[in-house]
């Protein structure tokens, strides 16, 4: 991260806030079966109850989530838009190295050029990462689809695979609260 210096670019505060969310649950996880375990293995009525109580809670906050992915999705998508516009357009004006970096990295991997297309940028030539592997020196073949249109079309075509995990994890846990019951 540093490399790319996003703190230009976006809040470290949210890079941070996210890492320390990550290890909480998974501090949280290891506890949390811990407790269905030892009361499974001693079959202790209170550590089976807290653990019953914790996957409930956990259950209720995934539908919580989920509600909140399905009812966001449209500001989402615009945060998305607005956020590669004002990297491009950093791009343009600025000539910022840690958005040029940050859109060479997304161009390079999902085959796109800019937000909306090529002519997102001023001069698209000094950009490497538009062109198709098809161009030559004599004739560059830049990238037709934007960055944003490749994102959404990535992330729709990999949504059934996410909610077909979301519900089997639901289901084991449905399962883990039968069993502790």
């Amino acid at each position: 991260w540093n490399t790319y210096d996003l703190n230009k670019l976006i809040d470290a505060k949210g890079l941070n806030g996210a890492s320390l969310l990550l290890i909480i649950s998974g501090f949280a996880s290891v506890f949390i079966s811990f407790m269905g375990l030892y009361g499974s293995v001693r079959k202790d009525k209170c550590f089976l109850t807290t653990y019953c109580i914790m996957i409930c809670i956990i259950i209720i906050l995934e539908v919580s989530a989920i509600s909140i992915f399905f009812n966001y999705q449209g500001e989402t998508r615009a945060h998305l838009r607005e956020g590669l516009n004002e990297t491009v357009t950093k791009v343009n004006k600025e000539n910022d190295k840690a958005a040029l970096q940050i859109m060479n990295s997304i161009q390079t991997v999902f085959q796109c050029c800019g937000c909306n297309g090529p002519s997102d940028y001023l001069n698209v030539s000094m950009i490497e990462t538009c062109k198709s592997k098809q161009s030559t020196s004599d004739k560059p073949i830049y990238f037709q689809i934007g960055c944003y249109d490749a994102i959404i079309n990535y992330v729709n075509l990999h949504m059934p695979i996410l909610i077909g995990l979301g519900i089997c994890m639901m289901i084991f846990q449905l399962f883990c609260l039968i069993m502790s019951i």
